[in-house]
């Protein structure tokens, strides 16, 4: 397995980097509204709820690049949890965070001014309030517009899925609008 990982690294370090390629480091702080429902094992529901978050994204070749991500959001509490003083009606704090490596591709449609096609995965954690912290995987997709040399709109989707408590799986996913400065 090791071989395998080191192998995968030398060859990614082997790709060549364009000068033409986009600029290397990006970053987008983010606006987001997540999906999370019930929970595992508990009489819980988490509601639709607002958040916010930044992602930053090295690119190391032109359609290669890695990425983190931290997001925070505050979902409302339905029934309760098994942990902490938090009953229905309460929001709870809700943590993401997750790195990995993105893909992106033009869309052969794709007007003047338009971002490529980004498909990203990663492994992160979900950390809920006064509650369990999980590990979790990530899969997002992300396309925007370009507003300026250095300035572009970018939108997206992320599906967070984890192990709640090392019980059942749950699923979040998020839609996220923000501003990406390049440099």
């Amino acid at each position: 397995m090791t071989r395998k990982i080191l192998f995968a690294a030398a060859l990614l370090a082997a790709l060549p980097v364009s000068p033409a390629a986009a600029q290397l480091v990006s970053v987008e702080p983010f606006g987001t509204y997540g999906f999370y429902g019930s929970l595992p094992e508990t009489s819980a529901r988490l509601e639709g709820g607002w958040g916010f978050g930044a992602r930053a994204t090295l690119r190391f070749a032109p359609r290669l690049a890695a990425f983190g991500t931290a997001q925070r959001s505050a979902p409302e509490l339905l029934g309760r949890l098994p942990f902490g003083e938090s009953v229905s009606g309460d929001k709870i704090t809700v943590d993401h965070w997750s790195a990995g490596l993105e893909y992106s591709r033009f869309r052969g449609d794709a007007g003047p001014g338009a971002l490529p096609l980004a498909l990203s995965a990663g492994v992160g954690q979900v950390r809920y309030e006064d509650g369990p912290t999980d590990l979790a995987a990530s899969l997002g997709a992300a396309a925007g517009a370009r507003l300026g040399p250095n300035f572009a709109l970018r939108y997206g989707i992320t599906d967070y899925v984890s192990r709640y408590d090392g019980e059942g799986l749950v699923n979040q996913l998020f839609v996220r609008v923000g501003g990406e400065l390049s440099f």
